[in-house]
């Protein structure tokens, strides 16, 4: 959306032609900025050449300051692994994250961390299933990925998923909220992760979601695609899927 500026890190171009013109000029994207497009990724746990970008946005963010792991608790470590699976794609997908790790974070101490190789051993995986374990028992989504559980080490079982909850219009909006602050609480406590707790809900905005194979797209049609369906955001989120959201008929549509 062009009046929007943000930084994310999901793959959103289909070809490395694409331009997306309606994007804001200003935002900040790993696989954009690499020319890192659905049409060279999803290569699964054999490939060996660069694929999509396998970390969360978070390390973007502590990169442009300063991610060294002296600076943080275990506890705050093990919030940052768990962050969008790092730690599972960094097992899963090793090549890929040695891959980004020197061509876009050489300098991160943080990622030589994660991807050294007797992190399997680190204390920070203990650490992680307590609290995945604590996010679980506040009420966050056990829902798992597609990461299957025998192709990664002992040590990381249990740790796919728990990422997220869910709100649907008209649920309980009491019950959600008291998930939403049982799950702050968790990351906050004894760190530097906190926030306020969250009262109430003001206002609810939503769209209608659009599914479509990526396949069923031209090379070089996708500029178009998006805007002749007035697609306010997008990501392809498996080889064979590209989920949009379309947002008329609310305050965000133009």
């Amino acid at each position: 959306h062009s009046k929007i500026r943000c930084i994310g890190q999901h793959l959103i171009s289909h070809h490395t032609e694409d331009r997306l013109p309606t994007r804001n000029p200003y935002c900040f994207n790993p696989n954009l900025y690499t020319c890192q497009a659905w049409k060279d990724s999803f290569r699964g746990v054999a490939g060996q050449r660069r694929d999509k970008y396998p970390f969360a946005t978070c390390h973007l963010l502590l990169h442009a300051h300063n991610d060294d792991p002296n600076h943080f608790s275990r506890r705050e470590l093990a919030i940052l692994a768990h962050a969008d699976g790092t730690i599972l794609n960094r097992f899963r997908y090793n090549a890929n994250c040695v891959i980004w790790q020197e061509t876009m974070f050489g300098r991160s101490k943080l990622l030589k961390l994660f991807l050294s190789e007797n992190f399997a051993q680190n204390d920070i995986l203990i650490e992680q299933k307590k609290l995945v374990r604590e996010l679980q028992e506040a009420g966050i989504s056990k829902r798992k990925s597609e990461t299957k559980a025998q192709e990664l080490p002992p040590e990381c079982a249990g740790l796919s998923g728990s990422q997220s909850i869910s709100y649907r219009i008209g649920g309980n909006k009491e019950k959600f909220l008291k998930k939403l602050n049982a799950i702050i609480s968790v990351l906050g406590n004894g760190t530097r992760f906190q926030l306020a707790a969250v009262s109430g809900i003001g206002q609810i905005v939503t769209g209608r979601v659009l599914e479509e194979k990526p396949r069923n797209i031209q090379d070089g049609d996708f500029d178009n695609w998006l805007q002749e369906r007035h697609v306010f955001s997008h990501a392809f989120t498996a080889q064979g899927t590209l989920r949009c959201t379309l947002m008329e008929g609310t305050p965000l549509y133009e």
